[in-house]
């Protein structure tokens, strides 16, 4: 027995492996291995693994993708805006039309105006030499004798002897209904008190 004892190694207490040596074989060497697959495998399909600004990784939205997104909002707002100039644009051109018809419009009735003043000039002018001549045939009448005007406006249409009367002094005037007829006379007379 003595010998069996002497064969079998004596239990000895065993040593526990150290955490260094667990984690080595269990976590780094496995982690390792799978790393260096992993490269492999992203080298074969030609993948960049170290420049992650172009990998496509789920769930996460790439600095690609909100540029994207970005590029098609400013798009969108670009188009958006275009519109809104297009629209001022025709509004622009619509008002200037409107305002073009309107200058026209007004030189029309300038003109319009500057001939109508003319002629008010004219008439008035016509008017004054009218009031000038007109006196001065009263004035005439006024120097005639009663015995001879009154003949003389008898011959004259009804309009200007009524004319004439009226602008006679009413003493010349009496002597020259004087010298009329009294038929004459109450007719130029009723003539003269309905104007």
């Amino acid at each position: 027995m003595a010998k069996e004892q002497q064969s079998t190694p004596e239990l000895e207490p065993k040593k526990k492996s150290g955490f260094f040596k667990k984690l080595f074989l269990f976590f780094i060497v496995p982690l390792t291995f799978i790393i260096a697959v992993l490269l492999v495998v992203t080298q074969l399909l030609n993948v960049n693994v170290f420049n992650l600004k172009d990998m496509d990784i789920p769930f996460v939205t790439s600095q690609k993708e909100k540029t994207k997104q970005q590029a098609v909002n400013n798009d969108e707002k670009v188009l958006e805006l275009q519109g809104v100039i297009a629209e001022k644009e025709a509004q622009i051109a619509e008002i200037q039309a409107q305002l073009k018809t309107a200058e026209e419009s007004n030189e029309k009735l300038l003109a319009e105006q500057e001939k109508i003043n003319f002629e008010l000039e004219k008439v008035k002018r016509e008017k004054d030499d009218t009031k000038s001549e007109h006196s001065e045939i009263v004035a005439t009448y006024e120097k005639m004798s009663a015995k001879a005007a009154a003949p003389a406006i008898v011959k004259l249409s009804d309009a200007e002897a009524l004319r004439i009367l009226a602008g006679l002094k009413t003493d010349t005037l009496a002597k020259i209904f004087e010298k009329m007829t009294p038929e004459q006379a109450a007719k130029y007379t009723e003539l003269l008190a309905k104007q």
